[in-house]
Formats: C-alpha cells, sequence, structure tokens
C-alpha cells in the first residue's frame, strides 16, 4: 500500500500525507483503495497491451522461465529489474508497468531463470524485500506482438521512476573471466504470511 500511495502521489504531485491524513475529511482508507483500484486497472491494461493473457493467471500450472517480481518499490525502473536479473542469463523481456509496483521477468532458458531466480528472491532493493514467484505457463499471447505501451512517457516525465542511493546495486564480480553469482547471504529475512 505504500508503494501504491507514492505512486498516487506522485502522479498527482502532491504530498503522500495528503492521501492518507485521515483529518483531511475523507476517509483515508477509502482513497487508498480507489488508488489501489486505480493501479490495477491501469497495470492490466498495460501488461494486455504487452501480449499478457489475463486469464492464465488462474491456472495453477507455471513457468519455468517467466518470474513475477513483487514488493519492488515505487519507481523501480525496467533498467534496474535488468541489472537484477541479467548476471544469471539472457532476458527475453522485462515488464514493469507504469505505476512501478511488480515486474515480470522472462527468460531465454529455464537454467538461467532457476539461477536467477535463486540470486534475487529475498534481496534488499531500496527500502523492500524483493519476493519472486513463477508466473503462469502459457502467460504470453501467442504470436503477440508487444506493442507501445498506452502509458508510454516521456523521457523528462516526472513519472518516470526516479533512481535512489538505496537502489544501486554493487558492482557484479568478475574472476577468471567468469561472472560471480550475487550472493543472498549478506543478510536474512523470513517472510511469514496468514500465521493464523
Amino acid at each position: 500500500s505504500d508503494a501504491v500511495a507514492s505512486s498516487i502521489a506522485d502522479r498527482l504531485n502532491i504530498d503522500k500525507s495528503s492521501i492518507l491524513n485521515p483529518e483531511s475529511g475523507d476517509n483515508a482508507a477509502v482513497k487508498l483503495a480507489l488508488a489501489e483500484t486505480h493501479i490495477i486497472s491501469e497495470t492490466k491494461a498495460y501488461l494486455e497491451s504487452q501480449g499478457v493473457d489475463l486469464t492464465s493467471f488462474g491456472s495453477r500450472v507455471r513457468s519455468d522461465t517467466i518470474i513475477l517480481v513483487k514488493n519492488i518499490p515505487y519507481g523501480t525502473s525496467t533498467e534496474q529489474i535488468q541489472e537484477l536479473f541479467e548476471p544469471s542469463g539472457a532476458l527475453k523481456r522485462v515488464l514493469v508497468p507504469p505505476a512501478g509496483t511488480m515486474a515480470i521477468v522472462e527468460f531465454e532458458k529455464a537454467e538461467e531463470a532457476q539461477k536467477g531466480f535463486k540470486a534475487v528472491a529475498y534481496r534488499r532493493l531500496g527500502n523492500s524485500v524483493i519476493y519472486l514467484e513463477k508466473g503462469p505457463d502459457a502467460m504470453f499471447v501467442d504470436g503477440a506482438v508487444p506493442g507501445p505501451s498506452t502509458y508510454a512517457l516521456p523521457e523528462d516525465s516526472f513519472l518516470r521512476g526516479k533512481r535512489i542511493a538505496e537502489q544501486e546495486l554493487g558492482d557484479v564480480d568478475e574472476v577468471d573471466g567468469e561472472t560471480e553469482e550475487p550472493s543472498i547471504t549478506g543478510g536474512a529475512t523470513l517472510y511469514i504470511k496468514n500465521l493464523s
């Protein structure tokens, strides 16, 4: 919800606190729910314009080459996602919807996708911990050519993602001409959900 509030505040050019301020007269929970609804519909439209079959998300069959990247900080760019995953192998495509709250990464090869999954899962990006999930099988419509997004932003738009120091990746070490895999042992994070 923090990413949603940040996204909407940035787009409306207002402070995030004015969206969440309970003393503004409107219910903050209602405003946030409306913002989330807007972000969801915008994300769906973007994904469809890029050849994603939204009905595939209901399938239990999972792809070996597609990774859903969740819990990324608002403003994360396609380039930042590529920097995270490219050391693991060749990427076929990377999609980051305009809201910048999630991403889809498709690898050329299953082995490389598995390597990328292990290297990036639970890694910190900015002030968030990245959660990964295998994407649904047959997620992309056969023969669909990803078109230009109906939400393409000009290069100088204030809505474009902004890179902050906390989101910078360290240099990838190279040993004997081979790229060393990023360490995921630098910290430990345990994410537990629905304990009831």
